[in-house]
């Protein structure tokens, strides 16, 4: 999945960006290839690719 969205915050030295999407709503991200955020600042627009994941546990009744 991608969405493009406008860079509020660069936090460098954690690699946490904040963006804004197009519906207003504020995403805090992290980076953990922080060499992609050279050129990265608040302000510019970015593209995203993330995947959604769901964690289920399954456990016997008693």
């Amino acid at each position: 999945m991608t969405v493009v969205a406008d860079v509020v915050k660069v936090d460098q030295a954690s690699g946490v960006v904040q963006v804004k999407g197009l519906q207003g709503n504020l995403l805090n991200v992290q980076v953990h290839d922080r060499a992609k955020l050279a050129g990265v600042t608040p302000g510019v627009q970015v593209t995203l690719a993330y995947t959604d994941a769901v964690s289920v546990a399954v456990m016997p009744v008693h």
